[in-house]
């Protein structure tokens, strides 16, 4: 006789979805099933398999549309980054490409999106302003923060640092979100600082109606608004330098965005 056990079969595959780690606590009680331990083996066979086709699906569609953004970043910038993620957990992965450079520290991106029927890439509108300065979503190695609400909407937690002058800079605190091939972004809070000839500095900080509050206020606003968030949660994602793919060939291309989309993982508190 099979010997019975309770096994996390959604939080397994869910991790292997993302190629990362998954906090099983974050599972539902109906999500939890009784099986045998012969057909939880068989599940999770069955499971990494279809994963693995799915990633090697999404890094071949990615490369088989390289034309639409591979090069469109030839300009100088200091920093050209790319990462394979999927924002808004619908089973379809983004690429998001991202440089950030010039004297004010301005960042630019795009994003590209598989499409509904995993047979092509399309670009993600934004309500990004031309010339502005977008968040800086480049995180290289450090955490984002994500609040997931009652609608199951990620808001992740961006800042976007701006040097106006050599004498004033600016750092916005952004809540983005993706949803419907729609990349939204608004800001929460702000912090300004001014520099005088004598090297004293004033710093202000304003919360998104403009009106002034404290430095805590201002560095605990993402907890105040997401106050009523079904839960919080951590990302590490899987920045690459995009130049290191420049005339590589299809099949290099590839493993380099599969190497991506796998170094994501969920920082634990």
């Amino acid at each position: 006789m099979y010997r019975r056990k309770m096994i996390l079969v959604a939080a397994f595959l869910l991790g292997l979805s993302a190629c990362g780690k998954q906090n099983p606590d974050h599972l539902a009680e109906s999500e939890i099933i009784e099986t045998t331990e012969s057909e939880s083996q068989q599940t999770e066979i069955e499971g990494a398999e279809r994963v693995e086709e799915e990633k090697e699906s999404f890094s071949r569609i990615m490369t088989e549309a390289k034309d639409m953004w591979l090069n469109f970043l030839d300009y100088a910038n200091d920093v050209e980054q790319y990462v394979v993620t999927d924002l808004d957990k619908n089973g379809r992965a983004e690429l998001i490409i991202s440089s950030m450079g010039g004297t004010g520290a301005y960042t630019y991106s795009r994003i590209f999106e598989v499409n509904e029927a995993h047979d092509g890439l399309e670009e993600v509108t934004t309500d990004f302003i031309e010339g502005d300065s977008q968040p800086d979503i480049i995180s290289f190695d450090k955490p984002v923060t994500v609040y997931i609400d009652q609608d199951f909407v990620h808001h992740y937690i961006v800042e976007d640092f701006l040097k106006v002058t050599p004498a004033e800079y600016h750092t916005v605190i952004y809540d983005l979100t993706l949803q419907d091939g729609q990349l939204s972004h608004r800001a929460l809070s702000s912090k300004s600082e001014s520099y005088n000839t004598e090297g004293g500095v004033t710093v202000k900080y304003e919360d998104a109606n403009r009106a002034e509050i404290t430095e805590e206020a201002y560095q605990a606003i993402a907890e105040t608004v997401f106050a009523d968030a079904n839960r919080k949660e951590q990302y590490i994602w899987g920045w690459q330098d995009l130049k290191e793919l420049k005339g590589l060939h299809d099949k290099e291309i590839r493993q380099k965005l599969d190497e991506s989309y796998c170094k994501w993982e969920e920082v634990w508190e």
